[in-house]
């Protein structure tokens, strides 16, 4: 059951950051073109940082499952040769 909860938590913080990295560069790189892209990066460093806070209060012995799958989806966004 321990490497169930793992695995599940490994791979909703996966999708997060998936989504999240992507929408935040994106927004980065045209944040010239449209301002108020501003509001999508707060939005999305919001959900990245509950996503910390809910898996560090409630499944505390997961936090490595997290990590691992902040830093897999950030390398897997920033490889993806989209960033200008």
């Amino acid at each position: 059951m321990d490497y169930l909860l793992f695995l599940v938590v490994l791979l909703v913080s996966w999708v997060i950051g998936v989504v999240g990295w992507a929408q935040i560069i994106g927004s980065i790189q045209n944040i010239r073109v449209r301002p108020n892209l501003i509001i999508a990066i707060i939005i999305w460093g919001i959900i990245i940082a509950g996503s910390f806070f809910i898996v560090k209060s409630f499944f505390s012995s997961k936090m490595l499952a997290w990590a691992i799958a902040m830093v897999l989806s950030f390398i897997q966004v920033f490889k993806q040769g989209k960033i200008e």
